[in-house]
């Protein structure tokens, strides 16, 4: 690939260019099918488009007069030992909208608002839409040229998963940070005196956490990094990526189910949130373990599918283990996320399969200067 003005991204893949197959005394010639199915019109839907993962929608209403709950501050957590932690604000008709571009697989989400409990009454929209009645598919119909190619092709499936063990995809792991990225300090409890109590943990050794106890009842303030003395507001508390509004609640749990602390010691913005701080315990098990959800509505989620890593041979470094393994691959490479510095040049590199035949490189992509960029070439691939 030549030099690209800019940071490039690009996607590249290599599959097999399918054509119909038809009898040879038949006047019908090759006939590229890559455009060949046509779909009805679809009905219009009033959804909003899933451009970076699927979108977690939902409402809340006001209990005592079934009204919009209005400008009220969401929040979505995924408690996992990597939690995800999210914010949105509901609209004048009580609606939330979230993003999930990095919920991936099933998990389990929490979504809380504070001061909710039992004044309030919280609802997730479906996952898919339950009510198949206006999507009336067309009728299958298969070229008699399509026949031959689809029978093909089974074979190829049926000889792949025979050996699925030895070329199966991989799935890639995702980069998970925090929301706050690098906190200002980070207290892991077993490298001090393990206390009986939360209170005795952050009053003995967490000099970032400010603790008042009156009536039984706690106050638990971030300090603030600059100026040495405590906020007036409340910080943002987290369990395991749960944000917990009562302080008593962190006060009582078992510090020694608890791995680590992480504290932000200077105003935090997130979205519609604003904190005097971040303090984020986080457990060994790292699913809120003990923690009540009763204000809180918990939910499988089924997430988006992960990245596959699509299996390539390499046989410049195993060609006589992979000499007696069939290679069907119809995908030879794909990449969708190519990054070229400014002024630099890439190559990339695939084996072909024991399928013969025409195979088209697809690149496109957006050029640092925001040009986009689509470019096909054909390869013929022989019988080796």
């Amino acid at each position: 690939m030549t030099n690209t003005p800019g940071k490039a991204h690009l996607s590249i893949g290599v599959r097999k260019l399918e054509r119909q197959i038809v009898n040879a005394n038949s006047p019908v010639g090759p006939i590229d099918t890559r455009n060949e199915v046509q779909r009805d019109e679809p009905p219009s839907m009033d959804y909003l488009p899933e451009l970076r993962g699927n979108l977690i929608t939902g409402t809340v209403l006001l209990k005592e007069n079934n009204t919009p709950a209005v400008g009220r501050i969401i929040y979505l957590s995924v408690p996992t030992k990597e939690y995800l932690f999210y914010t949105s604000v509901t609209d004048s008709t009580g609606r939330f909208y979230f993003n999930s571009d990095e919920l991936i697989s099933s998990q389990y989400i929490v979504l809380k608002m504070e001061g909710c409990n039992d004044n309030c009454a919280m609802s997730l929209d479906d996952d898919f839409i339950k009510d198949h009645a206006e999507f009336v598919p067309s009728r299958l119909k298969i070229e008699p040229g399509l026949t031959l190619l689809i029978e093909n092709q089974s074979v190829r499936s049926q000889i792949e998963n025979a050996y699925y063990p030895l070329n199966r995809d991989s799935i890639a792991k995702g980069k998970n940070n925090r929301f706050y990225r690098n906190p200002d300090h980070v207290y892991y409890l077993d490298k001090y005196v393990r206390f009986p109590t939360m209170e005795d943990v952050l009053r003995e050794y967490v000099a970032e956490v400010y603790v008042r106890k009156r009536d039984g009842t706690f106050t638990i303030k971030a300090m603030n990094g600059r100026t040495g003395v405590a906020f007036r507001e409340n910080p943002l508390l987290l369990l395991d990526g749960v944000p917990v509004f009562d302080p008593n609640i962190i006060m009582n749990y078992d510090p020694m189910k608890v791995e680590k602390i992480d504290i932000v010691t200077h105003g935090y913005f997130y979205g519609p949130l604003r904190a005097s701080g971040v303090i984020s315990f986080q457990t060994y098990e790292g699913d809120a373990q003990d923690l009540s959800f009763q204000d809180a509505v918990k939910q499988l989620y089924l997430g988006v599918q992960p990245y596959k890593i699509y299996y390539s041979p390499n046989y410049s470094v195993a060609r006589e283990a992979l000499a007696r393994i069939p290679d069907y691959r119809i995908q030879l490479f794909w990449n969708p996320d190519i990054v070229i510095e400014s002024n630099m040049t890439a190559s990339i590199d695939f084996y072909t399969s024991d399928i013969a035949g025409e195979f088209e490189i697809t690149i496109e992509g957006f050029l640092g200067n925001g040009e986009f960029v689509h470019q096909e070439e054909i390869i013929q691939v022989n019988n080796r």
